[in-house]
């Protein structure tokens, strides 16, 4: 190809593209589909114009909930009425609405919804029956239907070519019926059993890491996991209660007593997916939760997002022993449907203070794993820590403000565990 063919090629393209912008509101969001002079490029690069008649490339697809299924076009739209919130709403423990005037254009195919469309779990999940504490993604099919599925590529007998993931949800550990307790009401419950309301994401709204998984939108701002952090944080990417054996998943901490684990080394800084630190640090809680694109949660996130607990009541005062199982705890689940959100493990926050106030700064070595000294005054800095431990009483009472300044970032103990948090992305709708 010579020069002046390729300009020619750049040229015609650029007209291709000019025409069908100029006509993209007829193409997609017509309620009165005409037919439509479409130029394209041919195999040889020149531009020939094609017409589109209304029956020959339009479909129509009514159905109870008046979907249109518009002209086949290529291109990919994700357009939804409110930039405010996700496009899902929930309605009963299994059961939620996509909103209306969401439209879609992904692989040639597309929707423009005029109605609220309600998907289940009992009747849209492409395979078996709901399962507690499990993350669900929905899928727009090529056929102008939706589908529930926990596989992240496709559902079931459909491909990535003809269905794509426009959000999804959590599906929580509190039972279905389970009565208000600790500082929740009924209209809490309403929003926490079965599918977590505060899951809910879409493609343009979700954590900024693009791992929505396992987590809830505190207030808008910010995504906290729901789960204490466990041994497989690092290789998953984010917080379960399975491990990745399936099994039930443990609690990370600095030690191995009361059935904790020790968290995995993140591939990125030289894990194999199952050598582990050997410890948790202030340092290793931090390196594991920016593997993943996070941070570790501040005093007031951890705050407002344990809200709704019992306070000051430890798992081991409300009559449960863990075995650092990560379990549901009804009176230790916040508003949000954080599980063990408070009492049951300390976490490491991102705070740094002189917790001693200590004057005598000076070069401290040998405490940063061999990356640097430290100028500071000495036991410093220490790293607030957030929750209280499963075993305190009320002498030391756990709960959604409690603190802790007196760990070193190079201490370790299996009492020490974290949880990451993520910004808020949000964009135009």
């Amino acid at each position: 190809m010579n020069l002046s063919d390729l300009q020619n090629k750049i040229n015609n393209f650029i007209v291709l593209v000019s025409d069908w912008a100029s006509k993209i509101s007829d193409l997609y969001f017509s309620s009165t589909p005409k037919s439509i002079n479409i130029k394209v490029l041919d195999d040889k690069g020149a531009i020939v114009e094609n017409t589109i008649p209304n029956w020959a490339k339009l479909q129509k697809q009514n159905t109870d909930f008046k979907t249109n299924i518009l002209l086949k076009v290529p291109g990919f739209i994700f357009s939804k009425p409110n930039s405010n919130k996700t496009i899902f709403t929930k309605l009963s423990p299994k059961t939620f609405n996509i909103s209306k005037g969401l439209q879609i254009v992904f692989n040639g195919f597309g929707i423009n919804l005029s109605e609220d469309k309600t998907l289940s779990l009992d009747t849209d999940l492409d395979a078996g029956t709901s399962i507690p504490g499990t993350d669900y993604y929905v899928y727009f099919l090529f056929d102008g239907g939706f589908a529930i599925s926990t596989n992240k590529t496709n559902p079931k007998n459909y491909t990535e070519e003809n269905s794509i993931c426009i959000g999804g949800f959590h599906y929580g550990l509190m039972p279905e019926a389970e009565a208000p307790n600790g500082n929740k009401t009924e209209a809490d419950m309403i929003l926490l059993r079965g599918i977590n309301a505060y899951s809910f994401w879409d493609l343009k709204l979700m954590p900024e890491n693009s791992k929505p998984e396992g987590k809830v939108l505190i207030q808008g701002t910010f995504w906290r996991d729901i789960y204490p952090a466990d041994e497989d944080y690092a290789i998953r990417g984010f917080a379960s209660c399975f491990a990745l054996d399936k099994t039930p998943a443990k609690i990370a901490g600095g030690g191995t007593d009361n059935g904790r684990k020790y968290p995995k080394i993140p591939l990125d800084r030289g894990g194999d997916g199952s050598v582990n630190y050997g410890k948790l640090t202030y340092f290793n809680a931090s390196e594991i939760v920016a593997s993943v694109g996070a941070e570790l949660i501040s005093y007031a996130e951890f705050a407002e997002s344990s809200y709704g607990i019992v306070e000051e009541k430890s798992a081991n005062e409300l009559g449960y022993v863990t075995n650092g199982v990560i379990s549901h705890i009804p009176e230790l689940t916040s508003k949000y449907g954080i599980e063990m959100a408070a009492g049951t493990q300390w976490f490491w926050t991102r705070e740094l203070l002189n917790g001693y106030g200590n004057s005598d700064f000076a070069n401290r070595t040998g405490l940063t794993d061999n990356r640097g000294y430290m100028y500071a005054p000495t036991n410093t800095p220490v790293a607030m820590l957030v929750g209280a431990q499963e075993q305190y009483t009320s002498t030391n009472p756990p709960g959604s403000r409690a603190l802790d300044l007196d760990y070193y970032v190079w201490n370790s103990s299996w009492s020490l565990g974290f949880v990451g948090v993520c910004r808020n992305l949000k964009q135009m709708k």
